[in-house]
């Protein structure tokens, strides 16, 4: 029997077929690698970084150890004075720098770490990521748990004291906010003004018509605290409904009137903020469902250097010898309270046009209140 054999077109096709198989197979291979690649090297930088964690853990058990970075030179870690003994499963970094904050790592692009031509640091996202896969130009804006774009002023891909936000605080309203200071991955922000409350329908941004001024205690004799400045801050912003819940468990002595009178803290169980008294007790009659916003600390605010003028804007200048004063300012806004005090002043704070931190007693209705909101950078 005649065997038959394949002819030279259906070679010719075969081979054809082969390799546009080939020109649409090794790109997609190739690619697979080369991402398997990028992520190995990741996993090794977060083993790493991981490590260094566990090493500065280790360091605390000997003693004091809180250093603030670290710097890697030829895969030696040196943090603060020590050099630390890391161990780790993958490739050790060649160079870079660490920020640090209570021993865990920040999860910023003050983060680095090089390997052979790669660097890795940080995005804004929280992510380990390889800086050459940022495609496009760095836009100078950070988004902030999703409601606020911050205008990243330094050009570091961080959130700094200072920069200007846009947030959308419900599906109508967009404020202009400043960051106002950061507590580990929470991020705080104050409102650039201050803020009225007439009713439920009647309610915005403070102006020369609508001033906002509230007293920052409740009488009776009994108490003394801001409960009528937090009461007020909640009706002004209780329909920010794209803002989390703020939990307030705040302790000072000086947030109160000095004697028998005053409170001691600030609490939110179970999203409801409730006042202490000076005996440890939750104050009758004063409770605050799913709070929104809250006063500024006194810390928060205390400095005024001509660097922070946006405390003071849009509040009504006293006085006259200040060498830097607000763009914006309304007549009759003298300033806003804060939620707490320092030993200079035990009684109602508040920050004025004047730019600086006042103490007041009695606490007179003077002043109206500036919301601050936190946000998480995760």
């Amino acid at each position: 029997m005649k065997e038959k054999g394949f002819t030279l077109i259906e070679l010719l096709a075969v081979i054809v077929i082969l390799a546009i198989i080939a020109l649409i197979a090794v790109p997609i291979i190739i690619d697979i690698i080369e991402d398997s690649k990028k992520e190995a090297l990741k996993r090794s930088a977060e083993n790493y970084l991981k490590a260094v964690e566990l090493a500065i853990a280790k360091e605390n058990l000997n003693g004091e150890f809180n250093p603030n970075s670290c710097t890697i030179e030829s895969g030696i870690t040196k943090c603060g004075d020590k050099t630390l003994n890391v161990t780790v499963d993958g490739e050790l970094p060649e160079s870079g720098t660490i920020s640090l904050q209570n021993g865990i790592i920040v999860k910023t692009g003050e983060t680095t770490l090089t390997y052979n031509e790669d660097t890795l640091t940080y995005d804004e996202n929280n992510k380990l990521i390889i800086t050459k896969e940022i495609e496009e130009p760095y836009d100078g804006h950070i988004n902030l748990a999703n409601i606020c774009d911050v205008e990243d002023l330094n050009l570091n891909k961080t959130i700094d004291v200072g920069e200007k936000a846009t947030c959308q605080v419900n599906d109508e309203k967009n404020y202009t906010f400043y960051v106002l200071s950061k507590e580990g991955s929470n991020v705080n922000l104050i409102l650039d003004r201050n803020v009225y409350y007439n009713s439920d329908s009647d309610y915005g941004l403070a102006d020369e018509t609508n001033k906002g001024l509230v007293d920052w205690k409740s009488g009776g004799g009994t108490f003394w605290g801001p409960s009528d400045a937090l009461a007020y801050l909640h009706n002004a912003t209780k329909s920010w409904t794209n803002v989390p819940n703020i939990n307030l468990n705040y302790i000072d002595e000086g947030m109160g009137h000095e004697g028998s009178y005053g409170y001691t803290g600030i609490e939110t169980l179970s999203g409801v903020t409730k006042i202490k008294d000076k005996e440890g007790n939750y104050v009758s009659g004063f409770e605050l469902t799913n709070l929104k916003t809250r006063l500024p600390y006194y810390n928060e605010v205390s400095e005024a250097d001509g660097t922070n003028n946006y405390l003071f804007d849009y509040l009504n200048i006293w006085m006259t010898d200040q060498p830097s004063k607000p763009t914006n300012s309304i007549a009759g806004i003298s300033g806003y309270w804060l939620l707490s005090s320092d030993s200079a002043y035990n009684n109602a704070i508040c920050v004025n046009g004047g730019g600086e931190v006042k103490g007041i007693y009695p606490a007179i209705p003077l002043y109206g209140v500036r919301p601050v909101i936190t946000l998480s950078l995760n």
